[in-house]
């Protein structure tokens, strides 16, 4: 997983009740971008590699079966055994709530220009398919909408939302949770996020709902750690939070154990080896995600 700074560390996971302990849920993430391996391996598969770059930083937000943040990857996600699907959110120049995971289009799609510079009308006419397999050639980039109508609470929908290319999209965080609403969607819902002002503000709105802080990790034995920036001090200010998810390269046994005691959870992301899945809740991870749902199963 490569470089270590701000936003490249934007993958995720996350669960819904402020409670210690392993749940054991499997996620899926955007439709198998990503999705959680709760003590379920498939014995002597070894992961297709999630391949290059993704949002940046650790292994792309890639799916592994179909292109990330598509509606083609969260059918195949309905299908396997995960409990949770994972999208990522950014906002429309005309304030339409879309599933992407980059502040630009410029690698999921045939186009280029940040998201917030388009109207939906001009996303819904790139292709969001062909660069993954020319079998998704005219997979369009969808709406929360559309996202919310097709999973339909069959599994929990975890979603991020996202900062812009150059500055936090006004209203996303009320757009968000009106189409929630608006889907009866919040028994199955969570959100989670980098970005404190994003978790504050949904935090502010009338309408409770499970959140989850995204870090990259935690210094040992000081007072600091890694969103997307340096920051100092403890978790305290989080405890509206149900989760503390954490990337797997700062998960340690000791962390994991520390984050419990503040009666945080924490699911850790992003891993594609069975083992090494298996030594992260040997750790005490109550989940971890990974890019191929389909090579985990339920024992």
């Amino acid at each position: 997983m490569p470089q270590v700074g701000p936003q490249s560390y934007e993958r995720k996971i996350q669960l819904d009740f402020r409670q210690p302990g392993t749940d054991g849920s499997v996620f899926s993430n955007s439709g198998l971008k990503r999705l959680w391996c709760p003590r379920h391996i498939r014995k002597g598969d070894s992961p297709q590699e999630a391949g290059a770059q993704g949002g940046g930083h650790c292994p792309p937000r890639r799916s592994g079966l179909a292109p990330e943040n598509t509606l083609a990857a969260i059918r195949k996600a309905l299908d396997t055994e995960a409990d949770f699907i994972e999208v990522d959110v950014h906002q429309s120049k005309d304030g339409q709530v879309v599933v992407i995971h980059d502040a630009t289009v410029d690698r999921t799609t045939n186009g280029t220009g940040a998201v917030a510079n388009l109207t939906l009308a001009q996303l819904k006419e790139l292709d969001a398919g062909s660069k993954h397999d020319s079998s998704f050639t005219g997979e369009r980039i969808p709406t929360l909408a559309q996202v919310l109508k097709l999973v339909k609470g069959k599994k929990k929908l975890l979603i991020e939302l996202k900062k812009g290319e150059d500055d936090y999209y006004q209203g996303l965080e009320d757009n968000t949770l009106r189409l929630i609403r608006e889907h009866r969607a919040d028994d199955w819902t969570v959100l989670q996020s980098f970005h404190d002002p994003i978790l504050e503000r949904i935090w502010a709105a009338d309408f409770v709902i499970p959140t989850h802080k995204l870090i990259v990790g935690k210094i040992p034995f000081l007072p600091v750690y890694i969103d997307h920036e340096l920051k100092f001090g403890g978790f305290d200010r989080y405890s509206k939070a149900a989760s503390i998810n954490v990337h797997r390269y700062f998960a340690s046994k000791s962390f994991i154990r520390s984050l419990h005691n503040q009666g945080f959870k924490t699911f850790i992301w992003t891993e594609d080896k069975p083992q090494n899945i298996r030594e992260l809740y040997d750790m005490g991870a109550d989940g971890v995600m990974t890019n191929h749902p389909e090579l985990v199963e339920r024992r």
